[in-house]
């Protein structure tokens, strides 16, 4: 049975076809198989496509708050898997962090799914990961390993809360409301 899935991408079929084309050199050069007709099937096993910048978009207008409050309230231990320039948000949620490089994340994917697996164990644990392409080699590595954990791609919504404004949304004069609102989910 095939994993469930959720691949963000830009609107488009040019785009996702160039997606597809890359997932499946990855997963053959990381793997040494990819099923092509499972990634680009329709039917009830197929991936569900979602629009990848649904996060940024909501960090951007506000609506993130809930989301921010279940991280850092929530009963579960919780782990961020990113660059360090997150350690003041990791403190803010008071989870424990393991750093990547900005650049090649990719590169280090095996010793970092070691690392995460060695503190994920049987628990219910929550992983929040903001390491670019390899979120998903790490997540896709994990998936069966780590069956209690719950695995969350965030792409970059942290980033404004670390001093680093990646997305021009983010150095909107509006979004400092938003800001605001979200660091008091971290209070």
């Amino acid at each position: 049975m095939p994993k469930p899935y959720l691949y963000g991408t830009n609107e488009g079929k040019r785009r996702r076809d160039r997606v597809l084309e890359f997932m499946s050199e990855t997963m053959i050069d990381t793997y040494g198989w990819v099923d092509h007709d499972k990634l680009v099937r329709d039917g009830e096993d197929a991936p569900i496509w979602v629009y990848k910048e649904t996060l940024s978009n909501a960090n951007v207008n506000g609506g993130l708050f809930d989301l921010f409050c279940f991280i850092r309230k929530n009963r579960r231990k919780v782990i961020m898997v990113g660059p360090d320039r997150l350690l003041k948000v990791s403190n803010m949620i008071d989870c424990h962090h393991i750093g990547v490089r900005d650049t090649d994340a990719w590169r280090h994917v095996w010793s970092t799914v070691g690392l995460i697996e060695g503190l994920v164990r049987d628990e219910q644990r929550v992983v929040l990961f903001s390491a670019g392409f390899a979120t998903n080699l790490m997540i896709y590595d994990l998936f069966d390993r780590c069956p209690n954990a719950t695995m969350l791609d965030m792409g970059a919504i942290f980033d404004p809360y670390s001093g680093h404004n990646s997305r021009k949304g983010y150095r909107k004069e509006s979004f400092k409301a938003s800001k605001a609102l979200h660091l008091r989910a971290f209070e």
